[in-house]
């Protein structure tokens, strides 16, 4: 009898079933249950929960059919040290194994995005050290995620994905809701930027309202310019305002109905009084320069604004506070600041 018919034959011997470690795709070498590979991780690891075979198991055990005892120190030890072992990493191969399935497809979706256009490259260790890190805390979502927790390449990676995420995540409505907004949902990129733009500095819900939709009119235009610089004015002036309404305000300017041009007024004087300096010598309610100071008070926030370029600050605010006086899209277009009869108005603002 030839070898390839006594091989038809034949009839396979049962196995000891897959590694019980979740990112494992190995058969078990042995009745503990462990791959070839785990078995020596397991016992360079200082064999965790001490899980031993009887010795010669194959000569007394199995050659006679019976069962193999396998005896713990600590079963529940061993279980644990199985489902959170890291596996072999082979080359050209990202192991996503053990991952809840949200996790996988959204590590997946992020591989996909980042092939797209000239990306900084990915090496895949850098890739597997994000996927040990969600798995050994068994995350649902990348969102679940701390960022600060991980190395400097997993923030990078994670970040970026989350990036593209929330562009599924969220609609164009759902953005304004939150604070942001996204260019790519308008189908925007500018140059050397991300998609997020952040609006979350500018603290009265209204103002920030009417900053988003300037800034979406801008991405619907035609007109639409080709850098974010319009975008980058328009926020500085917007938050620069916000924080003068913030500090001076009645109520910190979050109800616009209590607003009337006097506020507007004081912003635009406090601007003007930084940017000439014989001016602010003479002005006794003025801030003096070495008076400004690092903490998150919306007091030093307006000295910070003003110090580091008030004219921009101004020029950036007034095209989008004008727009929402005539476009009639924004809410509280009829009550922005009291621009119509102020003296802003002869600004430029409105």
């Amino acid at each position: 009898m030839d070898f390839e018919s006594w091989v038809l034959e034949q009839s396979p011997f049962d196995g000891y079933g897959s590694c019980p470690v979740a990112s494992c795709s190995g058969l078990a070498a042995s009745p503990l249950k462990l791959c070839r590979w785990h078995e020596l991780f397991y016992q360079r690891e200082g064999r965790p929960g001490g899980a031993v075979l009887p010795e010669k198991w194959a000569r007394y055990y199995e050659v006679y059919g019976k069962p193999v005892p396998v005896t713990y120190a600590d079963r529940r030890q061993f279980d644990q040290w199985s489902r959170t072992a890291r596996s072999e990493t082979l080359h050209g191969q990202l192991n996503l194994r053990g991952l809840r399935p949200l996790m996988k497809a959204e590590i997946q979706w992020g591989l996909f995005k980042h092939t797209e256009g000239d990306r900084a490259r990915w090496p895949l260790p850098w890739v597997q050290d994000l996927v040990n890190f969600c798995r050994d805390r068994d995350l649902g979502s990348l969102a679940d995620m701390d960022v600060n927790q991980c190395t400097h390449f997993t923030q990078m990676i994670a970040r970026e994905t989350l990036n593209e995420l929330r562009l599924i995540y969220f609609t164009p409505e759902t953005t304004r809701e939150a604070g942001f907004i996204e260019t790519d949902h308008f189908g925007i990129r500018f140059p050397g930027r991300i998609s997020h733009y952040d609006l979350t500095g500018v603290s009265q819900r209204w103002l920030r309202d009417v900053l988003w939709d300037y800034l979406a009119a801008i991405l619907r235009s035609p007109k639409c310019p080709r850098t974010g610089a319009t975008f980058d004015h328009a926020r500085r002036g917007i938050v620069s305002l916000s924080a003068f309404l913030e500090a001076d305000a009645r109520e910190g300017g979050h109800d616009p109905n209590l607003l009337q041009a006097k506020h507007m007024e004081t912003a635009w004087n406090r601007i003007c009084c930084w940017n000439d300096p014989n001016r602010r010598r003479s002005r006794p309610g003025c801030w003096n320069d070495a008076t400004v100071t690092c903490s998150s008070s919306p007091e030093s926030t307006m000295k910070r604004t003003c110090c580091t370029g008030g004219s921009t600050a101004w020029t950036g605010s007034s095209p989008c506070l004008r727009w929402s006086q005539k476009s009639g899209e924004s809410q509280c277009r009829r009550r922005t600041l009291g621009l119509k009869h102020s003296r802003c108005s002869s600004a430029g603002v409105g």
